[in-house]
């Protein structure tokens, strides 16, 4: 009898570590590490991208079934952004953020390698928002960029999507013209009211024509004398005109252009400013060419000592109208 008991504690025993072992098993599903949040989380040249997304609260959504296309700058494109590390994203207003998130994350799936050769094909990922598709072969390689930002060779297909990893951020496009993008930066704000001092701010705000502008941030415009508006205000007149339309181009081009135009010889481009179309005078041209110490483009004009370059400090700012481009050297004179 006391046997028969104890079998029967022995068997119930059983029965209840194993319906307790099934619960467990049943609270823990099996975790899907192909999901495009857990590649980003694993992946160690993305963590600036993974910060972002779990400060703005997108990173559930990519553990969604979706599917999904990602573009992914990599951290070195945030640091040439001029953040240090994701510590640095933690500070920085969440609309910023996830404007950014956002312009780079698209509820379908993309395969870019499937998009024809050609220079800034129109491509509408997502309704009202600008985006540019270059794709070039250069001998045995194959550059494709969007709004300027190159595609790097990591390409990450997930369950629920697929990765693309790209080389800059790209600038949401959220301005209607290129004189709103030059006034809300605070690096430009003497060249913006350089142009309104020109007479040029209503040319500019012409959606109908787009307009790429190199423009001097405030560093290099108080090199020139440029110290206040006042001194914008007091100077000549039409060397003012000159000298901002020395910095004006028409049409737009993102800096990936002029890398591709340059191959194979990384031979020099010659574009042509505004200063010397409209003012009826000899074209201003500057020499735009890739820098192998550097590994960047730089700028150089024809009053430039030997040695002399303009560096960008931003770039492929999209428009509504155009791009902007911000330089560190002025690349004209006043006269």
């Amino acid at each position: 009898m006391k046997r028969n008991k104890l079998l029967l504690i022995c068997l119930m025993g059983f029965t209840l570590l194993f319906q307790i072992s099934c619960k467990k098993e049943a609270v823990a599903p099996p975790t899907d590490n192909g999901l495009l949040a857990n590649i980003i989380r694993d992946n160690l040249n993305l963590k600036m991208f993974e910060t972002l997304l779990v400060k703005t609260n997108r990173r559930d959504k990519l553990k969604e079934k979706g599917p999904f296309t990602l573009l992914v700058p990599s951290d070195k494109a945030f640091t040439d952004l001029g953040f240090a590390g994701p510590a640095a994203l933690l500070n920085v207003d969440v609309a910023y953020l996830a404007r950014i998130a956002d312009f780079h994350t698209f509820n379908e799936i993309h395969d870019l390698s499937l998009l024809p050769v050609g220079y800034n094909q129109p491509i509408e990922f997502i309704k009202a928002r600008k985006y540019y598709f270059t794709k070039q072969i250069t001998g045995k390689d194959t550059v494709t960029a969007i709004n300027g930002a190159k595609l790097l060779p990591q390409v990450k297909r997930a369950s629920n999507g697929i990765l693309y990893v790209l080389s800059q951020v790209i600038e949401a496009n959220q301005y209607a013209d290129v004189t709103e993008a030059l006034g809300n930066a605070s690096n430009t704000s003497l060249f913006n009211f350089a142009l309104k001092q020109a007479g040029m701010l209503t040319t500019l705000q012409n959606v109908q024509q787009n307009y790429t502008i190199f423009a001097p941030d405030n560093a290099a415009m108080q090199q020139l004398g440029f110290v206040t508006l006042e001194d914008i205000r007091n100077a000549d007149p039409t060397m003012l005109v000159n000298f901002v339309k020395a910095h004006l181009i028409t049409g737009f081009h993102f800096i990936v252009d002029y890398e591709l135009q340059s191959y194979p010889e990384n031979s020099p481009i010659m574009i042509n400013s505004l200063s010397g179309i409209q003012m009826m005078a000899e074209n201003v041209a500057y020499y735009i060419y890739n820098n192998p110490n550097a590994h960047h483009i730089v700028l150089k004009a024809p009053h430039f000592q030997p040695g002399e370059e303009a560096i960008l400090i931003r770039q492929d700012v999209l428009c509504g109208n155009g791009i902007v481009h911000v330089l560190n050297k002025p690349l004209a004179q006043l006269q």
